[in-house]
């Protein structure tokens, strides 16, 4: 059997034993979709998980959202921040215990990428600010907390192959993620559009972590895509989380397009995150 059909089996099964998103989340969202929802409600579902309460207003604080005054409760936090944000922080951090773990496979150390997960975050959300669709606004943050989930599967497997990958990294100069999808046949990309139809995200969003590498190839939602195809290129280049494949990372020119972009807007963006997003937001 080629190895990359007995690895695909493999790691298919292991998209299926990921947990579930939290079901703090899923609770969230069904309540922001309610006609009666009010701040309160909100408020007393994170507040039922302590720990999850003290997470998210840690994260609530952060320089990043400009809070003139300390939110000191879940329902200071809905009201400053808004039903979406708050979502998106309490989404980040039921995450954080997956995330923080050291990727062999990819050559990330512990925290690695929970640290390129959130910056990429915060950078999807500030781009999407410019963007006019609202739906995009509201997704972007998760599209860049998520885009790379599928690492986590693939870790383990990428490890028995990691030797192989490098020799076509080295011997035909290709990227490692061209490497990895020419040895295995599909890449960390495919494998979290996977994931994130497994926890039941909406189409947008598994396209945009489908194609976040090649937005080119996006037949939809180019904004979204091209989004978070510039988030993770901007936290790679301040080096925030790059592992064996961040290397060379090259910035398509049709999302720079989509977005009425220049590259010279990424370094205003790299040095807007730098001095807004505290590093310790990172140890949630």
């Amino acid at each position: 059997m080629p190895i990359s059909l007995e690895l695909k089996r493999k790691i298919v099964r292991s998209v299926d034993d990921l947990p579930p998103i939290p079901r703090v989340v899923m609770k969230m969202k069904e309540l922001m979709m309610a006609p009666n929802c009010s701040a309160k409600h909100i408020a007393d579902l994170v507040s039922q998980d302590q720990a999850l309460a003290s997470k998210v207003l840690k994260l609530a604080n952060s320089p990043y959202f400009g809070v003139i005054r300390t939110i000191s409760s879940i329902q200071q936090g809905v009201a400053f921040l808004g039903f979406n944000t708050l979502h998106n922080l309490v989404l980040a951090s039921s995450l954080f215990g997956m995330y923080e773990k050291e990727l062999k496979g990819y050559k990330m150390a512990k925290g690695a990428l929970w640290e390129h997960s959130i910056y990429s975050a915060f950078a999807a959300q500030s781009l999407a600010e410019s963007v006019g669709n609202k739906a995009v606004r509201e997704t972007a943050f998760t599209a860049g907390l998520i885009h790379d989930v599928g690492k986590l599967v693939m870790s383990l497997y990428i490890s028995e192959v990691f030797q192989s990958i490098m020799d076509l990294v080295e011997r035909d100069g290709l990227q490692f993620l061209e490497a990895e999808k020419k040895l295995l046949g599909f890449d960390h990309a495919e494998i979290g559009s996977e994931v994130a139809r497994k926890w039941r995200f909406p189409p947008a969003l598994v396209n945009a972590i489908r194609y976040h590498h090649a937005p080119q190839l996006a037949s939809s939602d180019a904004d979204l895509v091209s989004i978070v195809h510039l988030s993770d290129a901007a936290c790679l280049m301040m080096g925030k989380g790059s592992g064996v494949d961040g290397g060379y990372y090259p910035i398509d020119g049709l999302a720079l397009q989509t977005l009425k972009m220049k590259e010279d807007d990424l370094q205003k963006l790299i040095l807007r995150l730098t001095s807004s997003v505290n590093p310790a937001i990172l140890e949630v």
